[in-house]
C-alpha cells in the first residue's frame, strides 16, 4: 500500500474512534508569558501591558511567544503541558509568571484564578506549584531554560490564612535552568512595573550570559529602589548562553566600543573594593594583556565573563588585521519544495499568503488563524495550499487549541500527503492527541486514549524513518511506555 494511501486510511480510522508542532529538530526560541491578573476577589493593580510588553520584547529577540491572561488551574495546566511539548534538546525556553504567589511550608505556589482559598490545605491542593513546574521543563532535556518568577507580593491569601510567609522561598533548580525572582526570598516587591523594564533593558544587552543579565537587573532595580527591592536568580546553567549576539568585530575600526557590560552591584566594600577597582581602570583598554593581567589575577571575580569576552574580541581584532580573509567557494544551493510552491504560485496567491505568514511571525495567532482559513478555501489548488494548512494548524497549535490544531493537522495530511511537512504535521497531531489525552487530575494519560497517541507516534517512524522528527517521536512512545509494535 502507498504511503499516502496508508496515511490516510489510519487518519480516518483514528478520527472516527475520537482518539483526539515546532518541533523536535530545529533549534527553536520558545516562550510561554502567563499573566494572572483579574483575580475575581482582589484584581491586580499591575500597569496593564506589562506581559504583553516583554512579549514584544521577546519576538524582537526571536522567541516565538505563548501569551495566556487569567487562567485557571485546569488552564494553566494544559497550557504548560502543551508548552513542554514543544521543547526539544536544542530549545531555549522562557516561562514567565505575573500574578499572585504564595510561600507555604517552604514551598512556592503560583495562584490561579479559581483557587480555593478557605484553607492552606485547598491552597495547596488548588495552586501550582513553582518546583512542579520547573521540574517538568527539565523532562524536556532543552538546552537552557529560564523561569521568571514576577510575583513576590503580598495577596490577600497572606492576610487571609495563618501560617504563611511573606514574599517567595527559596529555590533549587535542575540542572541547565536558571530560576528568577522579581524580590529576594522572603520579600516582596510592588507593582510599579520596574521590574519588567529593567528585564528588558538587560534582555537587550549584547553578549551578555543569563546569569549576569539577572545581575543587571538586580543592580538596577536595587539602585532604582535605594535597596527596598532587590531582585534575586539562582542558576545551574553551563556554558554561556545570550539572548542578543555580541556586536561583530570589524577588523578596520579600532575605536570599536566594548560591549554593554553591566554596573557593579551597589555598595560593594572590603577585599571586593579592590577588584572592583582594578576593573574599572582596564575595562576600556585595547590592550589584551590587561584583561589576562585581571584573570590572573581574580580567576573566579566578579567580572570573569567580561573580562574573558573583551580579551576575546581584542584577540579576534589582532587576528584578523593581520590575517588574508580567505573568500569562500559559492556553492549551489538548489531551491527548497517550500521555495519551489512558492515561486509556482501566483501574484494575488503570494501577496494572500504573505499576509497571513506576516501575521503569525508577529505573534498575531489569531488573525493568522482566519487569514490561513481565507486562503485555503480560496486557493484549494494553490501550489501553496499545503503549506497554507499547516500553518493554519501551527496557528491553532500556539494558542493551545489543541483540539482544532489536531482536526487541521489532520486534514492537512490526508488532503497534502506528498508536503514535506507531513512528518512535522504528524509530530504535532501526536503531541496534540497526548496534551488533549492528559484528562484525570494527576496529569497522566486516560488509558482509554493512550493507543491512539503511541499508534501517532508509530506511523511517523515507520513512515518516515529518516525525517528528524523520528528522534523526538521515538522519545515520546519510551516516555508513554507505548507497545513495541
Amino acid at each position: 500500500m502507498r504511503p499516502s494511501r496508508f496515511l490516510s486510511l489510519l487518519l480516518v480510522a483514528w478520527l472516527l474512534a475520537l482518539g483526539w508542532g515546532r518541533t523536535a529538530c530545529a533549534e527553536q526560541r520558545l516562550a510561554l508569558v502567563i499573566d494572572n491578573v483579574a483575580y475575581p476577589n482582589a484584581p491586580l493593580s499591575a500597569p496593564a501591558g506589562d506581559a504583553r510588553t516583554l512579549s514584544k520584547a521577546l519576538r524582537g529577540l526571536g522567541f516565538e511567544v505563548i501569551l495566556r491572561e487569567n487562567l485557571t488551574k485546569s488552564q494553566m495546566e494544559t497550557t504548560l503541558d502543551g508548552f513542554k511539548d514543544r521543547l526539544n534538546p536544542d530549545s531555549i525556553a522562557i516561562f514567565y509568571y505575573s500574578g499572585y504567589a504564595i510561600q507555604i511550608n517552604g514551598g512556592n505556589y503560583l495562584i490561579p484564578l479559581d483557587v480555593d482559598a478557605s484553607s492552606k490545605g485547598s491552597v495547596l491542593s488548588t495552586a501550582v506549584a513553582a518546583k512542579d513546574i520547573l521540574d517538568s521543563l527539565a523532562t524536556t532535556q532543552s538546552h537552557a531554560r529560564l523561569a521568571i518568577f514576577d510575583a513576590c507580593r503580598n495577596g490577600p491569601l497572606q492576610r487571609q490564612l495563618s501560617g504563611i510567609s511573606t514574599g517567595l522561598a527559596p529555590m533549587k533548580v535542575p540542572g541547565a535552568t536558571l530560576a528568577a525572582f522579581s524580590a529576594a526570598p522572603g520579600k516582596t516587591a510592588d507593582d510599579s512595573g520596574r521590574y519588567v523594564t529593567d528585564l528588558i533593558k538587560a534582555m537587550k544587552t549584547p553578549g551578555l550570559p543569563l546569569p549576569q543579565m539577572f545581575q543587571q537587573v538586580q543592580a538596577a532595580v536595587s539602585a532604582e529602589t535605594n535597596q527596598a527591592q532587590s531582585p534575586w536568580s539562582v542558576s545551574s546553567l553551563t556554558g554561556t548562553v545570550t539572548l542578543t549576539d555580541a556586536p561583530p568585530v570589524v577588523a578596520d575600526d579600532a575605536s570599536a566600543a566594548a560591549p554593554v557590560r553591566p554596573p557593579p552591584p551597589p555598595l560593594i566594600a572590603g577585599a571586593e573594593a579592590a577588584e572592583v577597582a582594578l576593573w574599572l581602570s582596564i575595562k576600556d583598554s585595547k590592550d589584551p594583556a590587561a584583561f589576562q593581567g585581571y584573570l590572573t589575577k581574580y580567576p573566579a571575580g566578579r567580572y570573569v565573563v567580561m573580562a574573558r569576552n573583551s580579551l576575546r574580541v581584542l584577540q579576534q581584532k589582532t587576528a584578523l588585521l593581520v590575517a588574508v580573509p580567505q573568500q569562500p567557494v559559492p556553492v549551489f544551493q538548489p531551491p527548497s519544495p517550500a521555495q519551489q510552491s512558492y515561486a509556482a504560485a501566483d501574484a494575488a496567491e503570494k501577496k494572500q499568503y504573505d499576509h497571513a505568514r506576516a501575521l503569525l511571525r508577529h505573534g498575531d495567532a489569531t488573525q493568522a488563524e482566519d487569514a490561513f482559513r481565507h486562503f485555503v478555501a480560496d486557493h484549494r489548488s494553490s501550489p501553496l495550499a499545503a503549506n497554507a494548512q499547516y500553518w493554519l494548524a501551527e496557528s491553532l497549535y500556539v494558542r493551545g487549541q489543541f483540539s482544532d490544531a489536531a482536526a487541521a493537522f489532520a486534514e492537512g495530511i490526508s488532503a497534502f500527503p506528498k508536503n514535506p511537512r507531513v512528518p512535522e504535521s504528524l509530530l504535532k497531531l501526536g503531541l496534540s492527541q497526548k496534551v488533549l489525552a492528559r484528562l484525570d487530575s494527576s496529569g497522566h494519560l486516560d488509558s482509554s486514549r493512550k493507543g491512539g497517541v503511541c499508534k501517532t507516534f508509530a506511523l511517523l517512524v515507520a513512515q518516515f524513518p529518516d525525517a528528524p522528527e523520528v528522534v523526538r517521536a521515538k522519545a515520546e512512545r519510551t516516555r508513554l511506555n507505548c507497545p513495541a509494535n
